[in-house]
């Protein structure tokens, strides 16, 4: 698959894709409206990162993507996509941390809008791990954290009226 000038090799990372339910299992409260079947994790194979900075990026599927994902008949909504040799060396915590962090940029399976990195929700990573520290190799384990109630709360209500407005929008 071509992205600019450099022809992409990717791969199924099937590991991140467990990942991904697990995750959703276990926060139901903050991942009530992802369907993690309808959410595919690539790894790029081929082309080394050009920024540290850059570990995963969630997108709807188009382009590309989506013919694949017509022609195999799969049911993706969204693609995550990581670079395979990062995610190979990465721990464990790092992993659910990263996926965590991709899935809060979804804002419901019917539509394209995402969460940018600036909306409230972000800020719970921040709390939990401070800044830049995904890397730290005393990283929390995310399936250990309790979220505040309020983040929580304010979360769901805020996913409830997007999605009201997106349903208002199909009728």
């Amino acid at each position: 698959m071509k992205r600019g000038r450099k022809e992409l090799t990717y791969e199924v990372l099937d590991n991140a894709q467990i990942l991904v339910k697990k995750i959703v299992d276990s926060f139901p409260d903050l991942f009530w409206y992802i369907q993690p079947d309808k959410i595919m994790v690539l790894g790029i194979q081929n082309d080394p990162p050009k920024s540290k900075n850059w570990i995963a990026r969630i997108s709807p599927i188009s382009g590309v993507f989506k013919a694949l994902a017509e022609k195999n008949k799969w049911l993706t909504k969204f693609v995550i996509e990581t670079y395979s040799m990062d995610w190979n060396e990465m721990s464990e915590k790092e992993k659910a941390w990263i996926m965590f962090h991709e899935l809060l940029h979804v804002v419901a399976m019917k539509t394209t809008k995402m969460f940018k990195h600036d909306v409230l929700d972000f800020s719970c990573i921040v709390k939990k791990l401070g800044v830049n520290n995904y890397s730290n190799p005393d990283i929390t384990d995310l399936f250990g954290v309790k979220f505040d109630e309020d983040f929580v709360n304010q979360r769901r209500d805020y996913i409830q009226k997007q999605l009201e407005k997106i349903e208002g929008k199909q009728s």
